[in-house]
């Protein structure tokens, strides 16, 4: 199928919104991309940690939520098959604490222990986190590439978490902004809808795709007066400002 030339630009605008919602197909087991969530009791009560792991160029990086009020980096990870093991440190309450994660991933579920060492001692409990997704997963800036037959654009959007809710400005070549509506997590993939009217004609897009770290990756449906199709796209997050 060709597109003419203002189709084609309906079709960049469409798919700058796609970009937003949709996620990276991760097709092998062995990429830990992605938001790990657990819990956990501690002095009576129920606690989450997590860790957002991303594989760039073969190397993985990430960074630890916990106890800890800010993000720590995770220290000497290593990726071997399906194996995964890394470490974190810190310090609460002037006393250092150690974690040492291992784990054999098996897609979105983790099955290993975590070593926990104190001025204590040493303990060992069972770690088996999942991979998830939510609001905090999908915020930022996301440089997008999507090639529409053979021409090749690059739009960019921008999440923001508005309280309990996000929102999403996709940002045109031209400098048009547009809002997407009805934006939710269902089964860890992002679901919204963009309609609009451009140049006199009618698009609605549905958008669902689930993000995996900072990569995104997924197809777009869209009707434009009638007609219907679907395309794929690709997109990057960029690393947030410190």
């Amino acid at each position: 199928m060709t597109y003419s030339s203002p189709v084609l630009k309906i079709l960049s605008l469409i798919l700058i919104c796609s970009t937003a919602s949709i996620a990276a197909a991760q097709n092998s087991a062995t990429d830990p991309s992605g938001s790990w969530r657990w819990k956990y009791e501690m002095d009576g009560k129920t606690r989450e940690d997590a860790v957002l792991l991303n594989l760039d160029s073969g190397k993985v990086t990430g960074t630890f939520r916990g106890q800890p009020e800010k993000p720590i980096d995770v220290q000497e990870v290593v990726l071997k098959d399906n194996q995964l093991s890394f470490s974190v440190e810190y310090k609460i309450k002037d006393q250092s604490v150690s974690l040492a994660f291992t784990g054999k991933i098996k897609q979105d579920d983790l099955d290993g222990t975590v070593t926990v060492t104190t001025e204590a001692g040493t303990d060992e409990y069972p770690w088996t986190p999942k991979r998830s997704v939510q609001w905090d997963d999908v915020v930022g800036q996301w440089d997008i590439v999507i090639d529409a037959d053979g021409n090749k654009l690059e739009p960019r959007i921008v999440l923001t978490k508005m309280g309990e809710a996000l929102q999403g400005k996709y940002t045109v070549a031209e400098g048009t902004v547009v809002d997407a509506t009805g934006m939710k997590i269902r089964d860890n993939k992002l679901a919204f809808r963009i309609e609009a009217t451009i140049d006199g004609r009618k698009i609605r897009a549905d958008y669902s795709g689930r993000p995996y770290g900072h990569v995104m990756k997924g197809r777009i449906q869209y009707d434009l007066d009638g007609n219907e199709g679907e395309i794929d796209f690709s997109a990057k997050r960029q690393p947030a400002k410190k």
